[in-house]
């Protein structure tokens, strides 16, 4: 999923390093493509999974979910 946002340049937006502009017309583009990371992030998980980002429209605090989910490895996991 990393790779994917980085080859749509949306990894700094989905990590929350990209503010939102104070121009109009930059805004509207930052609002595009938040929502573009956001949907990436919610389409690349599974359809059983999804019910987790219910609610979620931000792309980093999808991001830190589907992390906190997945990024850490248990006992269970790791054998």
């Amino acid at each position: 999923m990393e790779d994917l946002l980085r080859s749509k340049g949306l990894y700094r937006i989905a990590l929350g390093k990209e503010t939102t502009p104070t121009d109009d017309d930059k805004k509207a583009k930052w609002d595009s493509r938040n929502d573009e990371a956001c949907g990436l992030i919610r389409m690349s998980i599974s359809p059983d999974l999804r019910y987790h980002l219910e609610g979620i429209d931000d792309p980093e605090e999808a991001w830190n979910t589907i992390e906190s989910m997945f990024g850490k490895l248990n006992i269970i996991q790791a054998q």
